[in-house]
Formats: C-alpha cells, structure tokens, sequence
C-alpha cells in the first residue's frame, strides 16, 4: 500500500526497506514536499530562524502549503547565525509543532554552514564548532518522530566542480561527511541521516572516490534535480550530447536515468532515492507552461521503484521579473501557477515503470 499522507499523527519513525521509505504502520511511504521559505525575506535568508517575523513568515507558509493536497514533507535549513543563537531550541519548536498540527514530516538541514575539505570561505563554522552546536538539537529531539531525518551541509559535494577533480580530494570530502553522518548517528539511532547534492557531482563523486561510496554517508540517496542548464559546465557533467539530441530540459531526467543504469547506480540500490530539491522557473527564456510540462514528466519519473518521492522548490516566486526567483508554486502575489495546479493533483501513479530499462 502506497501513501502520500498519514491518515494518523505521526506516532513512529520512518525507516527504510529496500528501495522505499516505510511508516510507522509498515506500509510504503511516497514522499510529496516542499521547501519551507517564509516570504518576507530573499533566497538569502529565508531558512534564518532568529529573524523578527520568524512564527508570523511560517503560518503564512503553512496556509500556503494547505491549498496542496497530500504535502507530507517540508525541508529547511538552518544557517549560521541561528544554529548559535540562544533562542533556537524555542524557534525550531515552533516550526516542528506547525508540522505535528499539519500532520507533516519536517526534515532540516542542521549544519548548513560547516566547513568541509578544500573551502576556504571565511563565512562559514569550523567542524568542531559546528557539530558542538548542533549536539544541543539532535538531543532535544531525537526522540521525535515528526523528524523524518537529520541532512548534513546542503549542497556541500556540489564544491567538487569538475570532473576532473583530484581523487584525494574527493576521498577528503567523503571521509568528512562520513565522520559527520557516523557522529549523528552515534547521537541518534532513531532518525535517517543524508545530504542533497546535484545528481551529477554525486555520480562522479561515487565513480572517483577509491575510498567511500554514497552508501557510507548517505542512509538514502538525496539529489537535487532542476531543468538544465544547471550551472552548465561540460567538465563537471559532461557535454549535452552525452544524453541524446534531447532538450536541455530533459538533461537532468536522463542523467537521472543514466545514473540508475550506470554500475555505480547498480551498485548502490537497494536504498530508496528521494529527488530533495526539484525546481524549473517560469521566468526568462522560460513560462508557465515549460515549467509545467517539465514537472509532468519529472512525475513520470518519479513513478518508478526506484524513486521515492521528491521535494518542490520553491512554495511562492520571490519576484515577478528575476527567473532565478520564479520556482514557486504559486506567483509571488500568491495565485497558483499552473504548476501548483498540477502538484496539486500529483499522486503516485499505479502503473510503475521500470527505470533499469
């Protein structure tokens, strides 16, 4: 039995079996998301959760988040400044008993700021630091099972920017996430631990590391996913044709695809695989109804075993004019786009296809 929502309140942890995530009840559970962003800020700091109008921002997300049946998800982050601040315990429990009332898994990205291997920005919290923060969190609610799971620095492999990156390099980088996904399941047994990361630089990180795998940091395989060019740079993915005289906007469906197909996909199933960060604008080249084929046949996608679900950037455009601001759901007055009317009627779909093939 497939389910998009819990008919109950969320009374046990998810687990894993096989390619698929699993309730409390035992029955499979069919990821549908949203990235949470509260609209009176930028895509700079909307994850923030020591700003002013933080509970006001969040119960506009969540009306929002209402007019699209079967949502069961909503992700994210916590920055820099909120995992050291003295009220993040009160702010995030604010955000998690929203999630309790709708009936909603919450997943957040806890260390969305640490330093790892070969980055030298100055912005960014030291491991130690970091992880010394993050132990208050993970203590205070590992016994919660509205945390569908804990992710590790969001978009961090995405640093590895060419194909042609040094094998030690990478190794450095896995063994760092690995240390971080050992120390937060030695501090919680009950949850599942992942990161997000482009598709590409996860495949490549999995064929040129000689060390570690995806499986060794990852307890389920967590890809962003958008309509390409996506940072397009031939070295890091490989040119166009690799996939077919296809459409830029089906690139990142058949390296998806590929990947499933790849031995290092084969290699590695046997775990569910979640598409965490889905997004296509309206804005610029594109409309309302590109964006909306595209998610069409990403939904076919998803209706594979392979997939367990995905996760919708964003709720609501953040400008009318910037296409890097037009991912939403809805435009940024709030009218459904075409677009939240379809995710809207999204279900998983009976007639699965074999993505092997």
């Amino acid at each position: 039995m497939l389910l998009l929502l819990p008919s109950l309140a969320i009374s046990q942890y998810v687990s894993i079996s096989g390619n698929h995530f699993v309730d409390g009840n035992g029955n499979q559970l069919q990821i549908k998301g949203v990235w949470l962003e509260p609209f009176a800020y930028n895509w700079t700091t909307w994850w923030n959760l020591s700003l002013a109008a933080f509970e006001a921002d969040i119960d506009s997300s969540f009306s929002e988040i209402a007019n699209i049946s079967g949502i069961n998800l909503v992700r994210t982050m916590i920055d820099t400044a909120s995992i050291q601040n003295s009220d993040i315990i009160q702010k995030f429990d604010y955000l998690l008993q929203k999630c309790k009332t709708n009936n909603i898994y919450l997943m957040p990205d806890i260390i969305a700021w640490a330093k790892i291997p070969g980055m030298n920005t100055s912005d960014f919290i030291d491991t130690t630091r970091a992880m010394g923060l993050v132990d208050n969190l993970i203590t205070t609610y590992k016994s919660d099972t509205t945390i569908f799971g804990w992710e590790v620095r969001h978009e961090g492999l995405n640093n590895l920017a060419t194909r042609s990156y040094p094998s030690a390099s990478i190794d450095s980088m896995m063994q760092w996430y690995k240390s971080i996904h050992d120390s937060l399941k030695r501090l919680d047994t009950n949850h599942l631990v992942s990161t997000c990361a482009d598709v590409y630089t996860s495949y490549h990180c999995a064929e040129i590391s000689s060390t570690y795998d995806l499986s060794d940091i990852e307890d389920f395989f967590d890809f962003q996913f958008y309509k390409d060019p996506f940072y397009w740079n031939a070295q890091k993915i490989g040119n166009k044709d690799t996939y077919g005289p296809n459409s830029y906007s089906l690139v990142s469906y058949y390296g998806v695809r590929n990947f499933m197909r790849s031995s290092s996909g084969r290699d590695m199933a046997g775990k569910p695989m979640m598409l965490g960060e889905v997004g296509y604008s309206s804005g610029g080249s594109s409309n309302e109804q590109k964006q909306f084929e595209y998610f069409d046949m990403l939904g076919k996608l998803v209706n594979s075993n392979q997939i367990a679900g995905f996760v919708f950037w964003s709720i609501r455009d953040r400008s009318s004019t910037t296409s890097t601001r037009m991912y939403g759901l809805f435009n940024n007055t709030g009218t459904e786009k075409m677009v939240g009317y379809w995710y809207d009627k999204w279900t998983i779909s009976s007639e699965q296809y074999d993505i092997w093939k």
